[in-house]
């Protein structure tokens, strides 16, 4: 399939967008088996890259910078309020970075897998 289209798979992800031979290219939604969306933004070849928001199934939201599937840099709002801008690896902050928790404390410094190191 080449074009604007629609593909679940025997798992029941939805892909909707723009594919190309078959994988979405450009601008597309994926959607989990309960209906729920996991992506909406730039594909290559399947693959998130470029810009698009991310919604992990703990909650929240990611917002930025997808590189070979991760986001790299963006935001990421949490469940529960807190909000994190900076670099990410593996979709978890990683490298310079600022959290500010929802009672309006702030950390600006280096992440490392998700955790704020001391300085």
């Amino acid at each position: 399939m080449t074009g604007l289209g629609k593909l679940t798979s025997t798992y029941g992800y939805i892909s909707e967008g723009v594919f190309l031979m078959g994988k979405l290219h450009g601008r597309g939604i994926l959607y989990g088996p309960d209906h729920k969306i996991i992506y909406e933004g730039d594909f290559h070849q399947s693959i998130r890259e470029g810009q698009g928001k991310l919604f992990p199934a703990e909650g929240g939201v990611c917002e930025g910078q997808f590189v070979q599937g991760f986001i790299v840099n963006g935001t990421k709002k949490y469940p529960i309020g807190d909000v994190y801008k900076g670099e990410f690896k593996n979709n978890l902050p990683h490298g310079e970075g600022e959290c500010t928790s929802v009672d309006g404390r702030t950390f600006k410094g280096i992440f490392e897998n998700g955790v704020p190191k001391e300085q």
